[in-house]
């Protein structure tokens, strides 16, 4: 008999937290319920005025042909090599041949101008290859830098050249 009570009690207790909750949560809905309040201008938004250019804009449209490097003699980038850039005296170049081919027609080129101050250094670390070529004579200098990163097939070039 007091287990049949013990019993009913429970369930008793179970309805009734059942019962609580619902309710809590009938009212909880009710808190997250927003009404929602649209500001009213207080201005009316005005038209700003359009800017026209002082100065006459060109515009320049690329093209996929390829260009001449400009104001440069040509002997001096290496044959084999594409993708030109210029900046000032400064000009970099991309190929295919290894550094060390690329390195071998730069120590030609510098010898066959008969410039009395060289210097070459080579480095090659984990396939990644850096190669500094430097010469100069009273007015003029070369430097060119070819590197190639591990992995890469491309050898990047950039050769700069001062009063030539």
């Amino acid at each position: 008999m007091r287990s049949t009570r013990v019993f009913f009690v429970l369930i008793l207790l179970l309805f009734l937290t059942i019962a609580l909750q619902n309710s809590s949560f009938k009212t909880q809905d009710k808190k997250d319920e927003k009404i929602e309040v649209m500001p009213s201008p207080k201005a009316k938004p005005q038209a700003t005025q359009v800017p026209s250019p002082t100065e006459k804009i060109e515009v320049i449209v690329p093209t996929l042909a390829p260009t001449a490097l400009p104001a440069v003699d040509n002997s001096y980038v290496y044959p084999n090599s594409f993708n030109y850039s210029k900046n000032g005296n400064r000009i970099s170049f991309q190929t295919v041949d290894s550094p060390q081919t690329v390195t071998d027609w730069y120590k030609a080129k510098i010898s066959s101008l008969g410039f009395s101050a060289q210097s070459f250094v080579q480095t090659s670390s984990n396939d990644n290859v850096l190669n500094k070529l430097v010469a100069a004579n009273g007015e003029k200098e070369i430097r060119v830098e070819i590197s190639k990163d591990s992995g890469n097939q491309i050898t990047e070039i950039r050769l700069f050249l001062r009063n030539f």
